[in-house]
């Protein structure tokens, strides 16, 4: 069975407003959806798993006072990216457990999708995916 992009989004939505529903985070989201992008079962759960993670990570490491979530299509391709303006890290440093970051790593591997993550102390993260 396929997903509905539009859910995806939407699940995302509500999961990173219940996340963040206590702090000073504002957190936008940019949707440029073209209709009924639908994605195998398989490939959504897991890059709704792996913005959940980066969320989580932005909520408990980043002191951010912004969140960007940005999903959108573009010639049969879809792009997300989940940025923030926290005080950010050394991916080279940091223990991979620590952040999830070996477990998305390897959903994205699994599920053929393309996972980047940029981040530098004092410079924010920002986790991109390619699907």
């Amino acid at each position: 069975t396929n997903m509905q992009l539009h859910d995806i989004s939407d699940r995302l939505k509500l999961y990173s407003r219940s996340l963040f529903r206590n702090t000073d985070t504002k957190v936008s989201f940019d949707e440029q959806l073209q209709d009924s992008v639908k994605l195998p079962s398989l490939v959504g759960l897991n890059v709704y798993r792996i913005c959940q993670e980066a969320l989580n990570n932005t909520f408990k490491h980043a002191k951010a006072s912004e969140i960007r979530i940005f999903i959108g299509t573009q010639d049969g391709t879809v792009l997300i990216t989940v940025e923030d303006n926290g005080i950010g890290f050394n991916p080279e440093e940091v223990s991979s457990s620590g952040y999830g970051l070996r477990n998305m790593k390897r959903r994205a591997e699994d599920a053929g999708i393309t996972f980047t993550l940029r981040s530098a102390e004092g410079a924010g993260c920002k986790y991109s995916l390619i699907v």
